[in-house]
């Protein structure tokens, strides 16, 4: 089983994901761009959409890479929607561009009782 089928599906009727016919199983939230400021620089959007406890998400939970209209250009689902990740960006490891992220589970945000007891 693919690990990323946990929140996939390939029949996925929304119109706010987007749907792939080679690579069905992806289905990253639709991005609306409604702003172009003189001066942005150039190139490529990083996101790496999560939710919380009790909240709706559209799509699936991962990593994102669009251009500055919204489209996708890569997506890296998470294994669950329970799991998060941030901090998504571009470094350097032995003189190479790398992807990277933080990924877990941020304390208080998957359950009904956002602040956990001290122990």
């Amino acid at each position: 089983m693919d690990k990323f089928n946990s929140q996939s599906s390939t029949d996925h009727p929304n119109p706010q994901v987007w749907n792939f016919v080679s690579a069905p199983n992806l289905h990253p939230m639709k991005v609306t761009i409604t702003t172009n400021k003189p001066g942005t620089a150039p190139g490529l959007l990083f996101v790496a959409p999560y939710t919380v406890y009790g909240a709706a998400m559209i799509g699936q939970t991962g990593a994102l890479i669009m251009d500055q209209t919204g489209n996708p250009v890569w997506f890296r689902p998470l294994a669950s929607r329970y799991i998060q990740n941030t901090d998504f960006r571009v470094q350097t490891y032995c003189g190479n561009p790398v992807l990277t992220m933080w990924q877990g589970t941020i304390s208080g945000t998957q359950t009904s009782n956002p602040n956990p007891s001290s122990r």
